[in-house]
């Protein structure tokens, strides 16, 4: 009987390794960061003003979660609270002049998207979508604007 709870244990183990989303995010940074503004439409300062909860998928939590110390824990950080954000335009460094006040910033919930913190002031790289939609481009220098100062002069 115990052999059969240690292998149960094992193999739920090995199931939450084999299926464990990665979180890192591999991209080649170009040293010369104006090589950027051509791949992009927008390259701004901008400040997030509000955070907005996108709706989670339903994602349906084994019952073997809870037979497993700190189990839970880490589920919930496999899939964590997501968010769209809505950001206002502080320093236009490449692109058209935006008419509205606030640009609405989807998500594609990847690990190379950014997770916005809120009346934080980032440096973004960013592609128009549709109907005042926009996304951060994947692989670009962006970054809280605090680390970004060296890269904003060098794009100017």
């Amino acid at each position: 009987m115990k052999k059969i709870i240690n292998f149960k244990i094992i193999l739920i183990f090995a199931l939450l390794v084999v299926t464990y989303e990665s979180t890192a995010c591999d991209c080649e940074i170009y040293s010369d960061k104006k090589v950027y503004l051509s791949e992009v439409d927008f390259v701004f300062i901008g400040k997030v003003v509000e955070l907005i909860r996108a709706e989670s998928i339903d994602i349906e939590i084994p019952q073997f979660i809870d037979t497993v110390p700190k189990l839970r824990e880490d589920w919930k950080k496999m899939y964590p609270d997501r968010y769209y954000a809505k950001v206002i335009m502080i320093e236009n460094i490449k692109g058209k002049k935006v008419m509205s006040d606030t640009m609405f910033f989807t998500s594609e919930f990847t690990n190379c998207d950014p997770r916005y913190e809120l009346i934080q002031s980032y440096l973004f790289f960013a592609d128009r979508l549709k109907d005042n939609q926009f996304i951060m481009t994947h692989c670009t220098p962006w970054g809280k604007l605090e680390d970004c100062e060296e890269i904003i002069e060098q794009l100017k």
